[in-house]
């Protein structure tokens, strides 16, 4: 069983002939069969895309997400028999199962505060990770991570040449994988969906002959934040037809369709503006929207770089990194606390973090809990590898939604 979006499919297909066989049926699910059937668990590191996929052979039975989370799946164990299902609100039908919250994970969500990532807002119904293969059979149920992005980090040494041949490389390949024929870019005036439209655009003209379009949010009621002049200037520079909106105001007056519809509450993300701009995209008669909201994750993330060169021995680049900041413009508070942070116990990071938060929570919430989690599980030397692919772990239910 198969659901979401294989984008590689063509290349398992290719792979597969490689083999030797025939492939009667190009479908998804026939595609992902036949891997197994061929490389077993290994198969499930073969595939890209945004999709879930449950896999048996009458004995067994394996179950797994994409690499990065953006298909849903779940499942319940009890009494021997585990169900499994894209909703929770399937997995609780199937398994006949009271439909109860886990408070404990509510109050986590609301401080972001979670511990088990495999916890969802229904009690008895755990999600299945991002990049985890679970395995099922007589002995129990088994967990397996089939991508470790930490393994590939650092791991090759590239010119900085290379570095843009090869970026522009798979950006091209992303974009063309994705693309439907109908397409229109969100684009907004920062830099991730102009870079993104940048690859997006010329590859849409060989391939359907037309331009790529434009979806865009203006706030001409708010000029100081409105980017409306930066969207039209990258419009106008890479010939994107343009259809701009308003967004409505956001509130909260449809919150239980919402939580019913996403099986609980989500973390900073806007059901009300989706809509709103996936329903105008759908109403102009586009079929694939690409945006740029996973740009983060392939950006240069120079949080605690200093502390991360120099705890691994690279005092030499530590020193020609800072001595480029200051030539850019830095100030010597700045290359100050890059070469102290390192040094300042956690405890007194986390203590400082809980007096001076990073957002103004009001007096009924306390300062205790918020960004508890993130101050006191990773040493200041490792935060610098938690911020290169600390969206590629667990599960966002952000991305989820």
């Amino acid at each position: 069983v198969f659901a979401g979006r294989l984008d590689n499919a063509d290349e398992v297909a290719d792979r597969l002939r490689d083999g030797g066989g025939l492939l009667h049926d190009p479908a998804p699910s026939a595609l992902v069969l036949e891997a197994f059937r061929r490389s077993g668990e290994e198969a499930s590191a073969m595939l890209r895309g945004a999709f879930a996929a449950t896999v048996t052979d009458g004995r067994r039975m394996w179950f797994f997400r994409d690499q990065i989370g953006f298909e849903t799946l779940f499942h319940r164990e009890e009494r021997g028999a585990v169900f499994v299902a894209s909703e929770v609100k399937q997995v609780l039908a199937g398994s006949h199962a009271r439909r109860e919250p886990d408070v404990e994970f509510l109050e986590q969500i609301f401080f972001d505060d979670i511990h088990d990532h495999a916890r969802c807002a229904y009690a008895g119904v755990r999600r299945v990770l991002a990049s985890m293969l679970v395995r099922v059979d007589d002995s129990g149920v088994r967990w397996k991570r089939y991508w470790q992005p930490h393994a590939l980090l650092e791991s090759k040494r590239l010119t900085p040449e290379e570095v843009a041949e090869r970026f522009a490389e798979l950006m091209t390949r992303s974009v063309d994988r994705m693309m439907t024929g109908p397409d229109a870019v969100s684009l907004s005036g920062g830099i991730d969906s102009p870079g993104l439209a940048a690859f997006a655009a010329p590859e849409h003209r060989r391939r359907y002959g037309t331009s790529l379009a434009a979806i865009s949010a203006v706030y001409p009621g708010f000029p100081r934040a409105d980017e409306r002049d930066y969207i039209e200037e990258v419009a106008a520079f890479l010939d994107l037809p343009l259809h701009v909106y308003e967004p409505v105001p956001q509130r909260l007056t449809r919150l239980q369709e919402w939580v019913d519809l996403f099986d609980g509450p989500w973390a900073t993300w806007s059901p009300v503006g989706a809509e709103q701009r996936l329903g105008l995209a759908r109403d102009l008669g586009f079929g694939t929207i690409l945006d740029g909201n996973m740009a983060e994750q392939v950006m240069a993330m120079q949080r605690s770089l200093v502390a991360h060169l120099l705890s691994s021995g690279r005092v030499g680049a530590a020193i020609r990194y800072l001595r480029r900041d200051r030539a850019a413009g830095a100030s010597w508070r700045r290359i100050g606390r890059q070469l102290i942070s390192p040094l300042v116990p956690r405890w007194a990071v986390a203590a400082d973090r809980r007096r001076n938060p990073l957002l103004a929570f009001p007096d009924w919430l306390g300062r205790e809990r918020p960004n508890r989690v993130a101050l006191e599980t990773v040493p200041l030397r490792g935060m610098w590898t938690v911020s290169q692919i600390g969206g590629l772990w667990g599960s966002s239910l952000a991305l989820e939604a």
